[in-house]
């Protein structure tokens, strides 16, 4: 059986992924989750979710445009793809 996706952005549908994902790397613990501030990730329930798991939330300025965070994801985007072609060239 698969786990069944939900129609709509719910809360409980955010939370079990944070479940799963936490179930499957445990070593997330401690780390740091971005997001936009869409309700289910500002909800009392998923706030709870990632205290218990001890993951702080990063989102963007309130009123803030969409790219408050665009030189981090470019930053990642860049280490990503240096990753990627280093280990393609070494095997």
């Amino acid at each position: 059986m698969g786990i069944a996706m939900s129609t709509n952005m719910k809360a409980e549908l955010c939370v079990q992924t944070l479940d799963n994902a936490m179930a499957s790397y445990p070593a997330l613990h401690g780390a740091i989750i971005h997001s936009d501030r869409g309700a289910q990730y500002t909800s009392d329930l998923y706030r709870r979710a990632i205290t218990r798991y001890g993951i702080r939330q990063s989102m963007n300025r309130v009123g803030g445009c969409c790219h408050d965070n665009a030189r981090c994801k470019s930053m990642w985007a860049s280490e990503f793809y240096l990753s990627t072609d280093i280990d393609n060239i070494t095997k």
